[in-house]
């Protein structure tokens, strides 16, 4: 028998120990422990999409940096083949650990006596930036082995994805496309190549070669990384030529950051990172501009805001919180769109829908506006005149005050109170007796969510649909509130668009459009009105000062409606249905007077809607005495001179911002020459229904008026200064 020869012993027993070898190293990652998690996940940025999927705000993440992660697919044509090119050639290739580059490393480190070359590949860099560890030679194997366990759990894509998602590239930017964003002001996937390897190369000290602060040193290390993966054949030497010569930024940009209070009402309500929002962005931009030009003509403590709904499914489409934003303006930061407010007059339609669906009234019912007196005050319309008998209709486009009160009167203020708070009025809080008849003048407080909502349940003709910031899959949740006829004839009388500016009434004629609006202008003209819709939008507005003073130019008419009709045209693009009248509802012959059914009396027919079955059947009685000798009963109760701005015993803030405040010194009860004494002495004269304006001072003051007559009335206020401005809480009652 041959004997072995030593060689052969000797090889035999080195495969034995490389087999050992290899097995042990096949074998050890699977034995050290990996919790992936901990690579799968870390702080990232909370972003808000549109409804296009668009980011158009993005926050901090939890450890106070900017970091966006994105798939691969979204990094773009040169970024993952950059770095692979760059940072690891053989990632590819190797399972997690490149031995060749590791025993290059040690050679050329023993050489040097001390480190000066690593073996890291961007697998090991991912276990490193995943898992934070003492830099020993325990715990680089450690990381070598965790590496290759990696390797075995996910894709060469999915390490890739996360290494340049996770990558630091100084400061607080964690991430190629919060870097992209940053540095270039665009997505990574738009990157182009030279783009792309500046900020890879900023991989190897994002300090060292920040463009801004160092730009010869990060322009050689682009360079000469375009010259490598030009070596590579990725790109030509020659495109590496002429794209070594393209400047570098020199500046850096911000996040996205658009309908900041919009996007924190979001995150307030969500703990998700990627949110997908209902937001309209080209609708955001066009209300903030709307709001920001409106302001423009008017004082900087007076802001604005605004929300658009979709009434079909409950989305926000715009939100606008505060046109003053950005500026230095106090309240400037308020999101005005979540403030209690008074609501003016804006709450009237609710009162006449009530009175309709109960079959109290029809829209060409009979009301009477003249002088009514009710808790010590007399309710007066904007104008300060009244009209003696008016239609239901007429009544409430004109917003006429003493007729709605009437209205309350019989519907009950209780009723009225119930019907708001099912329309989304929650504020309301109070017991009826709190609020009486100044409840739908204005004598209560809401927000302009809560007014979007109420009349977005309007314009959906009774169906209610949370209002809804974020996207869903399902559909949107609804609940009937009210009955559809009743809705439908609020938005046939509030579609008058005599109402207008003649600019709105041409342009609305032009592209045959029908809007419904309602204005409200609160007492002492601090807040200023208006809601419109269609069968497709609902737009709220609102102007006021955050702060709760009043200006002569804070009325819904002459401001706040403008914006509006602009916005829902905005919204509409022009183009929008109108309602089809429901089957519940029919139209009748009623007498052109009284707006009852006829008798053989009644001069005059017209046609109007009613409601079959809930509507008064009753024949007319203005025509009973003689054939066309109408009776038409008008109470007119006598009126005296009262002060009714201020209101006896008010209380006015006065603060360092607000030097040169001033209130409105006005009162009724006579047309005359009105004179006006202020701590008994003269202040002044106007011609009633004018008044005047005094500068606040502070202490308590006595204000007395007495015209040619000889009648008088005296009231007394106090003025306090605080430091800082605070919102003032009034009776309201002076509407429009």
């Amino acid at each position: 028998m041959e004997a072995r020869s030593p060689l052969n012993k000797k090889w035999r027993k080195g495969l034995v120990l490389g087999g050992a070898l290899l097995f042990l190293l096949w074998v050890s990652p699977l034995l050290i422990p990996l919790h992936i998690e901990k690579v799968r996940e870390w702080p990232t940025s909370p972003i808000l999409l549109d409804e296009k999927l668009r980011p158009f705000f993005v926050s901090l993440s939890s450890s106070s940096e900017w970091c966006i992660p994105i798939s691969y697919e979204q990094m773009g044509a040169w970024l993952p083949h950059i770095a692979v090119a760059i940072e690891d050639r053989k990632f590819w290739s190797h399972h997690g650990v490149d031995f060749f580059a590791i025993a290059r490393a040690g050679l050329q480190n023993i050489r040097a006596k001390k480190v000066v070359s690593g073996a890291s590949t961007i697998t090991s860099q991912v276990i490193r930036l995943s898992i934070s560890r003492p830099r020993t030679i325990p715990m680089k194997i450690a990381e070598f082995l965790q590496a290759m366990k990696l390797e075995r759990l996910l894709s060469k894509k999915e390490i890739l994805e996360i290494y340049l998602n996770r990558a630091p590239f100084g400061s607080n930017i964690r991430g190629v496309e919060a870097a992209s964003r940053i540095w270039f002001g665009k997505p990574a996937a738009t990157l182009n190549v030279e783009e792309a390897a500046l900020l890879i190369g900023m991989l190897r000290g994002p300090s060292l070669f920040r463009p801004d602060r160092n730009p010869k040193r990060a322009m050689t290390l682009r360079n000469q990384i375009l010259a490598a993966i030009a070596d590579q054949k990725l790109i030509s030497k020659s495109f590496a030529a002429k794209r070594a010569g393209t400047p570098l930024p020199d500046q850096t940009y911000s996040m996205p950051a658009l309908a900041f209070h919009f996007a924190h009402q979001v995150l307030s309500q969500s703990e998700a990172l990627v949110i997908t929002t209902t937001l309209d962005m080209q609708l955001q931009k066009r209300a903030e501009h709307v709001i920001q030009r409106t302001l423009s003509g008017l004082p900087p403590s007076i802001t604005g805001a605004a929300m658009v709904v979709h009434n079909p499914t409950g989305a926000i489409l715009a939100y606008v919180g505060n046109g003053r934003l950005g500026t230095k303006q106090w309240g400037s930061w308020i999101d005005c769109c979540q403030a209690l407010r008074s609501p003016g007059s804006a709450l009237k339609p609710f009162v006449y829908l009530e009175a309709f669906r109960r079959g109290l009234l029809t829209p060409s019912s009979l009301l009477v506006d003249s002088p009514l007196s009710f808790g010590g005050l007399a309710p007066r319309n904007f104008d300060l005149t009244y009209r003696g008998p008016v239609s239901a209709r007429k009544a409430l486009a004109l917003s006429l005050n003493v007729p709605a009160v009437r209205v309350l009167r019989t519907v009950g203020t209780e009723t009225l109170l119930q019907t708001l708070r099912a329309a989304g009025i929650a504020s309301l809080t109070h017991e009826p007796s709190h609020y009486g008849d100044s409840l739908i003048l204005g004598g209560c407080e809401t927000t302009v969510t809560q007014m979007a909502l109420a009349y977005e349940t309007l314009a959906n003709l009774g169906i209610q649909r949370p209002l809804q910031m974020v996207k869903e899959n399902d559909a949107p949740y609804e609940k009937r509130i009210f009955d559809e006829a009743s809705c439908f004839l609020i938005a046939d009388i509030l579609r008058d668009p005599g109402r207008l500016l003649p600019v709105h009434q041409e342009g609305m004629a032009n592209q045959n459009m029908s809007i419904a609006f309602k204005t409200g202008t609160s007492y002492g003209l601090r807040d200023a009105w208006t809601a419109a819709y269609t069968p497709e939008h609902t737009i709220v507005v609102w102007f006021g000062d955050p702060a709760g003073f009043p200006h002569p130019l804070l009325t819904g008419l002459k401001i706040a409606s403008s914006a509006a009709i602009e916005m829902i045209q905005a919204a509409t693009k022009g183009k929008c249905k109108w309602y089809m009248p429901p089957a519940a509802l029919a139209q009748r012959e009623v007498c052109a007077l009284s707006g009852l059914p006829p008798t053989k009396n009644c001069p005059a027919h017209r046609m109007d809607w009613y409601i079959p079955g809930i509507s008064r059947n009753d024949r007319c009685s203005i025509h009973q005495k003689g054939k066309g000798q109408p009776d038409i009963p008008l109470t007119q109760e006598p009126q005296k001179l009262t002060i009714t701005s201020p209101l006896p015993q008010s209380q006015f803030f006065l603060t360092p911002e607000g030097r040169g405040q001033k209130i409105a010194l006005r009162c009724e009860g006579s047309k005359d020459i009105l004179f006006w004494y202020l701590d008994n002495e003269f202040f002044g004269q106007s011609k009633a229904p004018k008044e005047l304006f005094w500068k606040l001072s502070p202490g308590r003051h006595s204000i007395s008026v007495m015209d040619e007559q000889g009648r008088s009335d005296s009231i007394s206020i106090e003025v306090l200064s605080l430091s800082s401005p605070k919102p003032q809480s009034a009776p309201l009652l002076e509407l429009h």
